[in-house]
Formats: structure tokens, sequence, C-alpha cells
């Protein structure tokens, strides 16, 4: 687990701009490649950001179905259509860099974890939800997270453990 102190917070009336140049920092600097920031709202944790989010809230557009579709990608065969893209994708960028950080994070209403379960209930957590990180409470308290890297740390170090498994 990677206790709450080790992690970046913005608040949720900070601005995605805000939150962009925070995330990037912390996952350069941290040691720990965080992907994302606590959203914090006095001293109480609301949310979370991801990178994920983050991209998601500049061009919601993108991640419609028609952009989904992995042929979209291939089919463009105009380099014109591109360009227009990725000039929108600027454009809109721009306009929705001053957006509310409250307005785009995960609430912590999300899936968790206690502090004193299974690395396996973790796993399944994981697994079954398609996420990669869980907040670990401590009854009402978030008190960490774990991310997916950690998870799978464990499960190097009880390969190592396994001579049968030639490492």
């Amino acid at each position: 687990m990677i206790p709450l102190e080790q992690y970046s917070k913005v608040s949720p009336d900070d601005t995605v701009a805000d939150a962009v140049k925070i995330l990037i920092n912390s996952y350069r600097n941290t040691g720990l490649h965080h992907r994302t920031v606590l959203v914090v709202s006095g001293t109480r944790l609301v949310g979370l950001l991801t990178m994920r989010n983050l991209l998601a809230s500049l061009d919601p557009a993108l991640f419609s179905d028609r952009y989904l579709d992995e042929n979209y990608w291939v089919e463009i065969t105009p380099a014109v259509e591109l360009l227009a893209l990725e000039e929108l994708f600027t454009e809109r960028c721009r306009k929705n860099c001053c957006k509310k950080v409250g307005a785009i994070m995960q609430p912590l209403d999300l899936i968790t974890i206690e502090h004193n379960a299974s690395l396996l209930k973790a796993i399944h957590l994981m697994v079954k939800n398609h996420i990669n990180l869980l907040p670990v409470m401590n009854g009402e308290d978030v008190i960490g997270t774990i991310r997916m890297v950690e998870i799978v740390e464990e499960v190097h170090n009880l390969i190592l453990e396994m001579p049968e498994c030639n490492i």
C-alpha cells in the first residue's frame, strides 16, 4: 500500500490545467510514477483523478463510438482530415482546460478495499472491475492506495520463491 502522504493532491475547485501540471510533476518526480492524484476537499479525500480522466475531459468527443472504432484511424485517408482532428483537439484542450477537477474526477464512492483484506481479494476486485488502483480504507477513512503494479510485485515475490518457475 502507498500511504496518502506520498500522493500529490488537488482540490475539486482546481482547474484541469492545474491538475495536469500537478499530475505530470507527480509522475516524474516521486519515483513512484503516480498516474493518479488525490482530490481533497479540506482534509477529506473526495475522489481520484487519473491520466485517463484528464484526457477524456479535454476532448470527450474522442471517446465517442466513431473514434473508438479501431478501423476509424486506419481508414482516415486524407491527411487533411487528420490535421483537422488534431486542430480540433487543440482547440478543445484550450476550451476545456478551465474545467473544474470536481466535474471530471472519479468520486470516492468507487470500489475500495479494507486495509486488512487479502491480496487475493485485491486481485479479484481489480481484475473484475478493470481498475488499476484501489483506495485502501480503515473503516470510513482512506489510508492509502494499492496499485496494480504493487500487486504484480507481490506476485513476482511469490514466484521467486518457487524453484519450479526457474527465475
